[in-house]
């Protein structure tokens, strides 16, 4: 009896939530239809399509529907809810040309380098018209050296900086002194690098300033001591990196020309003529004769002069030799 009256109390109070939950969603339905319609009056015409966008007829719901088809009704339309996915829209081809019309365009830094070996009749004078037309060009000598081998053939090398702005002009004046025999050319870009150290210097430059700020106002020494210290430090890295910078400069700004200037070959007699003379021959033959006498008299003067020593080994050497025998011949 008790177990049946719990059973019917479980099963009424269900009843009631039930009905409660029904009558509060069929409310909050109406409430939100009644605000749709409100914002679709309210709202211009053209506006509307995107209302409709977002609150699709699935996703509706029906008037007068109890609490647990509604939960159905719920469960069945999330699945397509989270497979409709809003489409994101694209940059417009004007917006990205406008932004890329907007970028400011980074010149190049080049580093150019060219070795080039020129055969010449004169050397000498070639090597005069070079340094001539470096310095016509504006540029400089950085290196020469002058090298004579064994069979009589001159070969100098110089380093040359010249303008890069005139390294084209530089280069067809300098082939038209001589015979081209070997060229190269390399090109290294090194414009992130330099932008790079420009960049680190400008900020640097900038902390300079805030601790030279920061130190004219009053504090105590100990706080004035540390920002002294920062700042010898910062300008430190300030003038190393500034450095750096002027040295990336010069290589930029000048193309480096290495030029090998060696003399043209000239034919001649594979080998030396035939000469023969007798005085010549027996002047020789003489000098090696004494040459002989005189390392054998050096040889006697050396065995003379160390007789006090090797004479008393020699006799030694043998007396122990002849002992070793009479001792083998008695044991026998």
């Amino acid at each position: 009896m008790l177990a049946q009256t719990s059973h019917r109390c479980y099963s009424a109070f269900v009843l009631a939530a039930g009905l409660v939950g029904t009558a509060a969603l069929t409310t909050g339905c109406s409430q939100a239809a009644r605000y749709v319609e409100q914002d679709k009056s309210a709202a211009p015409a053209e506006v509307a399509p995107l209302s409709r966008r977002y609150v699709s007829p699935e996703h509706a719901l029906p008037q007068n529907m109890g609490f647990n088809d509604s939960l159905k009704h719920v469960a069945r339309a999330e699945p397509a809810a989270s497979a409709s996915v809003l489409p994101v829209p694209a940059l417009p081809a004007a917006a990205a040309a406008s932004i890329l019309q907007g970028a400011t365009p980074v010149q190049p830094h080049l580093v150019k380098t060219v070795d080039i070996h020129l055969q010449a009749d004169d050397v000498r004078a070639q090597s005069a018209a070079l340094q001539s037309l470096t310095t016509e060009m504006g540029g400089y000598l950085s290196a020469l050296d002058e090298d004579s081998n064994s069979v009589e053939r001159t070969v100098i090398r110089l380093t040359l900086r010249i303008p890069a702005q005139q390294l084209d002009e530089a280069m067809k004046r300098i082939e038209a002194l001589g015979k081209v025999f070997q060229r190269s050319m390399t090109t290294q870009d090194v414009t992130l690098q330099f932008v790079d150290m420009q960049s680190r210097l400008r900020n640097l430059e900038k902390t300079e300033a805030r601790l030279l700020a920061h130190l004219e106002q009053s504090g105590p020494m100990e706080a004035i001591l540390t920002v002294e210290k920062e700042i010898d430090r910062v300008r430190g890295e300030v003038e190393t990196l500034q450095g750096r910078i002027n040295d990336l400069g010069n290589q930029i700004g000048y193309a480096t020309v290495r030029v090998t200037l060696s003399a043209t070959p000239t034919a001649g007699p594979i080998t030396p003529a035939a000469a023969f003379s007798t005085s010549a021959t027996f002047t020789d033959a003489l000098r090696n004769l004494v040459g002989f006498a005189q390392g054998v008299w050096f040889i006697a003067i050396w065995v003379l002069v160390w007789i006090p020593v090797w004479v008393p080994l020699a006799f030694l050497t043998r007396y122990i030799y002849r002992r070793s025998l009479e001792a083998n011949s008695s044991a026998s």
